[in-house]
């Protein structure tokens, strides 16, 4: 298998910007709908919407695990519905994800 060295210049570029991106950022201003009248979320359902099953395994798996680890609760949605079934029918993805306590679909 012969790799290209641009490739491998890309990657590595690709890789040092993004290892900065959290160095000396800071959250200035928030903003939150002027019409939304709820409390805090309480527990999220975590849905993507990549009809790559292993793709939706670990990106959800790992939005969970970050929330979680910031005191959040949170599930992942992959074993409940396929995401197929999702778009055709949003109202039942989020009649299901009520039922298992989501106040908040991510």
């Amino acid at each position: 298998m012969k790799i290209k060295l641009s490739h491998v210049f890309i990657a590595a570029l690709a890789t040092l910007l993004c290892s900065c991106v959290g160095v000396g950022t800071s959250l200035k201003y928030t903003w939150k709908s002027p019409t939304y009248h709820g409390g805090p979320v309480k527990k999220v359902a975590v849905v993507v919407a990549d009809p790559r099953e292993i793709v939706r395994q670990v990106l959800e798996g790992q939005f969970v695990t970050q929330l979680e680890s910031r005191g959040m609760a949170a599930f992942e949605t992959r074993g409940l519905m396929p995401i197929a079934e999702m778009k055709a029918n949003k109202e039942a993805a989020s009649a299901l994800f009520g039922e298992k306590g989501a106040d908040t679909v991510l």
